[in-house]
């Protein structure tokens, strides 16, 4: 397998940090890029496409940032005919997010808020990223 690339897009600085402490629990420091911007992360991801190069395994998104909210990077990046697999962060307890989630075809996973390692474990495991 090529080396595993995962990628944070979430622009709460605090739970970026706790993410980065599971990243190291996990031993896959520099296998992972985080994104405090959606605008950034689509843009690289398109630079990507464009190049011919290979995108991430997994992305992480959260669903409300301030810039670019994660259902429009969702959207855009599907438009771009990328097709990484997504994994929804979120604090929203509504039903209808994660109906609409599992309805998108990039997505293949919904976690939570607070994410454990546990939790962030089995999706990494399930997306074949980590044994």
């Amino acid at each position: 397998m090529n080396t595993p690339r995962i990628w944070f897009v979430d622009d709460d600085r605090t739970f970026q940090f706790v993410l980065k402490k599971h990243v190291e629990t996990l031993d896959l420091t520099g296998h992972a890029d985080f994104f405090d911007d959606g605008d950034r992360a689509m843009m690289g991801l398109v630079d990507i496409k464009k190049n011919g190069g290979r995108g991430p395994n997994v992305i992480f998104l959260d669903l409300r940032m301030k810039y670019l909210e994660g259902w429009r990077f969702l959207d855009t990046i599907a438009d771009f005919g990328i097709d990484t697999k997504v994994v929804i962060l979120t604090s929203s307890l509504l039903p209808s997010d994660r109906e609409r989630a599992q309805q998108h075809r990039l997505v293949s996973g919904f976690l939570n808020k607070p994410v454990t390692i546990e939790g962030l474990k089995r999706i990494l495991q399930e997306a074949d990223v980590l044994s």
